[in-house]
């Protein structure tokens, strides 16, 4: 008895068949590309973050940090009165101003603002006692007390800071803002 081996047709194999994009750039130049604009951003929001430092530990800079802040402040709260008849301010009262959540946004947020002036505020009064002399400490006590709503004791440590340094940047903004209110 004789085998008989039945040979089948091997199945075919399906291989998809990719259009060829015939390419600009080589894989290498396009690696070295990469590699080099990701240590040109890496080194440059470095560069941005030093000089964002640098900036902002110049008192001037502080002082004029502190005056765009305040105005932006005042705007808000301007468009918030607007919006609603009851005045939001740092030194009263009011009712809080709920989300549709519940949750006290304004009232909370004003009082933490206002606790961290009023800190900053004695903390400058200690510097200021220890150091008669120190021109920027009594500049950041008069942003603190014209934040605070303190206006004659602004104008009197603006009169001392004037006194000292006729010159000093920022000081006819604040100035300007005390002769308003």
């Amino acid at each position: 008895m004789t085998k008989h081996i039945h040979l089948l047709p091997a199945p075919k194999v399906h291989t998809e068949h990719f259009p060829q994009y015939h390419r600009l750039f080589s894989a290498k130049l396009l690696k070295r590309l990469f590699a080099v604009t990701q240590k040109t951003v890496v080194w440059t929001l470095l560069t941005i973050l030093i000089l964002a430092n640098i900036l902002l530990t110049q008192p001037g800079v502080r002082a004029h940090v502190i005056l765009v802040e305040h105005a932006i402040v005042k705007n808000i709260q301007q468009i918030s009165l607007i919006r609603r008849p009851e005045s939001v301010s740092l030194n009263t009262t009011t009712q809080p101003h709920t989300s549709v959540l519940g949750a006290e946004i304004e009232n909370d947020s004003l009082k933490r603002r206002y606790d961290a002036i009023a800190k900053e505020y004695a903390y400058w009064q200690s510097v200021v006692s220890l150091h008669p002399d120190y021109r920027d400490g009594y500049y950041s006590l008069a942003l603190d007390a014209y934040e605070l709503g303190k206006l004659p004791e602004a104008r009197a440590y603006l009169t001392t800071v004037r006194s000292m340094d006729p010159n000093y940047p920022g000081i006819d903004k604040l100035q300007l803002l005390l002769t308003k209110n």
